[in-house]
């Protein structure tokens, strides 16, 4: 079947933009024949006319000509007529997670620093300026940061940290009332502002959910990782179609880790299984994307693996998954429950875990799963 999509993918690169929609008919269906002929123009001038089709050392189709090379994904029917295509002119792999540890330092800074303040305070106000400014960064990071998903030293520092600074509610009876301060008032008015932006982030949604409870797609307790309707903490939300996504990840006590390593298998989340949430008809079935390595990104179809269902009401996808695990075909009808595949590091993302969205016509909605009732936001804990 390799020979025979590679076959069928040189044909097409190698024609004319104009015979495309002829050799892939079901691609030029899904996103019109003016866009195809674009992807058709870019690639061939990318190119400079295609010589072969090779597979590079991380098992992608790897298109060379005199001008350049692209990546490649697509499939082929019998007859040779392209199915499926994904192509991205080849790029540099980028690296999202290398400041995480870093921003988390800086914190550990900041909150130090607060702590100090309340341990220098020579007046009850100077004191209560330095407790409101503790209080600020942990409604931050334990409201709005998903603390869960990282390592136990980090949370478990910061945490040291806080409860340092006040501990030093100790010397308040030798203090003195103090005046009120431009940075006891500042502080105060981050925390009350904090709090606003929490209660908002987490009781606002989309005013539009799924018809019906959908079946949690995942075994044990979940952890949001991206959630929410605001951008502070779903990064989805700048897509229309994605808005109310969720990220699910496993948590431990090395975070999302379960060991030491740089592969995938050293998360908790990695070949976990992964279930039809509703009844429907498979409309996307894409598999044989390899893993990304965790925190590196290299060029992949945004989703990765992944499996879209139709339910008769909306279309539920479920992104990320590992490769050579997806159970289903497109056209097929499946129900609730049934597997589909495992959890994998496939597509746009920097660790294994499940992407999971719903949307009607075009547009993301609210996701509602039996048995965990209420909103779902970054840093809740959902159970299937």
């Amino acid at each position: 079947m390799r020979d025979l999509t590679d076959e069928a993918l040189l044909r097409l690169l190698r024609a004319d933009p104009g015979e495309w929609p002829g050799l892939a008919p079901r691609v030029a269906q899904a996103i019109g024949p003016g866009r195809l002929r674009e992807i058709a123009e870019t690639t061939r001038k990318a190119t400079a006319g295609v010589d072969r089709i090779e597979l590079d050392s991380s098992g992608w189709r790897v298109a060379s000509g005199l001008g350049g090379r692209v990546l490649l994904w697509g499939r082929a029917d019998p007859d040779g007529l392209v199915t499926s295509l994904w192509i991205t002119a080849e790029g540099k792999e980028r690296h999202p997670g290398r400041g995480q540890h870093a921003a988390w330092l800086i914190l550990i800074v900041f909150s130090a620093l607060a702590a100090g303040d309340t341990w220098s305070a020579h007046s009850r106000s100077a004191w209560a300026a330095g407790a409101c400014w503790i209080l600020f960064l942990a409604l931050v990071v334990e409201g709005l940061g998903g603390p869960a998903g990282l390592p136990w030293w980090i949370r478990r520092t910061t945490e040291a940290v806080w409860l340092a600074g006040i501990l030093a509610a100790v010397r308040l009876p030798a203090m003195s009332g103090g005046p009120i301060t431009a940075s006891l008032l500042l502080s105060i008015a981050l925390v009350v502002a904090a709090a606003a932006v929490i209660y908002r982030v987490r009781t606002r949604d989309w005013d539009a959910a799924v018809s019906v409870p959908l079946a949690f797609p995942l075994r044990g307790r979940w952890y949001v990782g991206q959630g929410g309707a605001s951008k502070i903490v779903n990064h989805h939300v700048a897509s229309p179609g994605q808005r109310a996504a969720l990220d699910l990840v496993r948590t431990g006590p090395r975070g999302t880790r379960s060991g030491s390593g740089p592969g995938c298998q050293a998360y908790l989340a990695y070949g976990q299984p992964v279930f039809a949430p509703c009844d429907g008809t498979v409309l996307t079935a894409r598999d044989g994307l390899p893993d990304q390595v965790p925190g590196i990104i290299v060029p992949q179809p945004a989703g990765g693996n992944e499996i879209v269902i139709d339910s008769g009401r909306e279309h539920i996808r479920l992104a990320h998954l590992r490769p050579g695990t997806v159970s289903v075909t497109e056209g097929q009808h499946v129900h609730a429950g049934l597997l589909l595949g495992e959890v994998g590091n496939s597509g746009n993302t920097t660790e294994p875990h499940l992407h999971i969205e719903a949307s009607r016509d075009g547009l993301g909605v609210d996701l509602r799963f039996a048995g965990n009732p209420g909103r779902y936001w970054r840093g809740r804990t959902l159970r299937g």
